[in-house]
């Protein structure tokens, strides 16, 4: 199962908020994360954390209503920490409300997994 971190700004001046998914298995959903300020989604930013053998594909879900925030994929062939940005939202700008709940959901994969992580998600909104 994956991490999942809320993260709002902490430690920094910046008024960007996001979400943060550490997928240490990619044959399982990882947990939701609650958006704990408002504003309109910027991008979703992926990377991998070691080499896999088949395209990671994710959707992430606003759980309120199910629709698709966004799509990521990061083709096998991606270096490791190399990373891979979505700026096309469901609807632009996509509002984020307080307390709308984001999950990802892997629709396609290696189905690798590993402790220290395999890939990391990003949700960001400013």
């Amino acid at each position: 199962m994956g991490k999942a971190t809320e993260i709002g700004g902490l430690g920094s001046a910046s008024s960007d908020y996001c979400a943060t998914w550490n997928l240490n298995n990619l044959s399982v959903n990882a947990p939701s994360v609650r958006a704990r300020t408002a504003g309109n989604a910027t991008f979703l930013r992926g990377w991998l954390e070691k080499a896999i053998s088949s395209t990671l594909s994710v959707d992430i879900i606003r759980q309120s209503d199910l629709v698709v925030v966004a799509s990521i994929s990061i083709p096998a062939a991606t270096l490791p920490h190399v990373k891979i940005e979505v700026t096309t939202f469901h609807t632009t700008p996509f509002p984020i409300a307080v307390n709308d709940f984001f999950r990802p959901k892997i629709t396609a994969s290696d189905k690798s997994a590993d402790q220290a992580g395999v890939a990391v998600l990003t949700l960001q909104w400013a």
